[in-house]
C-alpha cells in the first residue's frame, strides 16, 4: 500500500480496513486477496506527531549523535509546518527541539575538529600537511570556549605538537635558504655553520 500520501496540515499513520480506524495498521495487501477492497486513511495534525517525536527524545543532557535523525525530521517537519500548526506546539516543545537541535549542531562542530585533527597524521613538510594543520586549528579556533572543553586533551595536544613540529621544521628551512650563493667568506660561513647548526638540532626522525 502506497505511503506517500499526503494532506494539508496532517501527518500520514497508516490504513486500515475499516472506517473506525480500529486495529492494526495494513501495509500490503495479501497475495490470494480477491475482490474490491476499501482501506481508510489515518492521519494526524503535524503538530501531533512533531510533539511525539520530540516527546520521545532523551533529555537535552542525554541527547547524542544517535539521536540526530529524529532531531533533524522534528526540526524539517516544524519548518515546513503551516503557520497554524506551528501556533498549536506548545513552548515547552519547541523549546526542547530547538535545544536538541543546537545540541547536535554543538557535537557535530565538536565531531568536525576531531576529525580535522586525525586528517593531519604524520607530520611531514609540504603545502598539503600545513594546510590540514591549519584546517585543524582553524576549526578549533572557531569553536565556542565550552566546547573546546568536550575536545579531548589527546587531540588538542596532538594538533599542537604537529602546528609546533611543523614549525621547528619551516624554521630550519628558512635557515637553510637564507644561505644562498655560497661564497668564500666568513659571512658565507657563518650562514653555513648556523644551518648546520639548526639541522643537527632536529630529531632523527625530523632529519
Amino acid at each position: 500500500l502506497p505511503t506517500d500520501v499526503t494532506k494539508t496540515d496532517y501527518g500520514f499513520v497508516g490504513w486500515h480496513d475499516n472506517e473506525n480506524l480500529e486495529g492494526d495498521l495494513i501495509t500490503v495487501i495479501p497475495e490470494n486477496a480477491r475482490g474490491e477492497k476499501t482501506f481508510w486513511a489515518e492521519w494526524v495534525e503535524i503538530y501531533v506527531v512533531i510533539t511525539n517525536l520530540v516527546d520521545g527524545l532523551p533529555s537535552i543532557d542525554e541527547i547524542t549523535i544517535e539521536n540526530k535523525e529524529i532531531v533533524v525530521k522534528a526540526k524539517t517537519i516544524y519548518d515546513s509546518a503551516s503557520q497554524a500548526q506551528k501556533d498549536k506546539v506548545d513552548s515547552a516543545t519547541l523549546e526542547k527541539l530547538v535545544a536538541s537541535a543546537n545540541k547536535i549542531a554543538d557535537i557535530e562542530a565538536v565531531n568536525d575538529v576531531v576529525a580535522k585533527i586525525n586528517a593531519i597524521g604524520k607530520v611531514a613538510y609540504n603545502a598539503q600537511i600545513k594546510a590540514k594543520i591549519d584546517l585543524a586549528k582553524e576549526a578549533y579556533n572557531n569553536l565556542r570556549d565550552d566546547l573546546k572543553e568536550n575536545v579531548p586533551a589527546e587531540k588538542v595536544e596532538a594538533m599542537n605538537t604537529a602546528d609546533e613540529t611543523y614549525n621547528t621544521i619551516d624554521e630550519v628551512v628558512n635557515i637553510i635558504n637564507a644561505i644562498g650563493d655560497v661564497a668564500y667568506t666568513s659571512e658565507s660561513r657563518a650562514k653555513i655553520d648556523t644551518a648546520l647548526e639548526a639541522f643537527e638540532g632536529l630529531s632523527e626522525e625530523l632529519q
